[in-house]
């Protein structure tokens, strides 16, 4: 190990502590990173710089790619995860939760202005 740049030994710690986060804990890091690189940087860079997090997170990481999406929705999801992960409800539940809310913010209000047009 004493042979090891400094680079790599730093990288290697990190990824070892990151492992002992929960997996909503690194989403929450994640986001907070991708958001603070997206006011210097375009998607393009971003993406190419944080490829280990767009691998781990695909869905998250597309969802703030695209600066309009709903903080809102993001944190309801990321709320739903830690339940999940404190044992408090099932991951059926958490998803049957996330798409209840989905259905009824997003997909129900289309449908109205859609018949409303027709």
């Amino acid at each position: 190990m004493e042979n090891e740049p400094a680079l790599f030994i730093k990288k290697r710690i990190h990824r070892e502590s990151e492992m002992s986060d929960s997996k909503s804990a690194r989403a929450r890091r994640m986001i907070a990173e991708v958001e603070e690189a997206l006011r210097n940087e375009t998607p393009a860079q971003v993406a190419s710089r944080f490829s280990d997090e767009q691998k781990e997170f695909p869905k998250i990481f597309e969802m703030l790619l695209t600066r309009n999406y709903r903080r809102e929705f993001l944190e309801m999801m990321l709320q739903q995860l830690e339940r999940m992960e404190a044992g408090r409800v099932s991951q059926h539940d958490a998803s049957v939760a996330v798409g209840q809310v989905l259905v009824d913010e997003i997909v129900k209000p289309q449908i109205k202005n859609a018949q409303k047009k027709a």
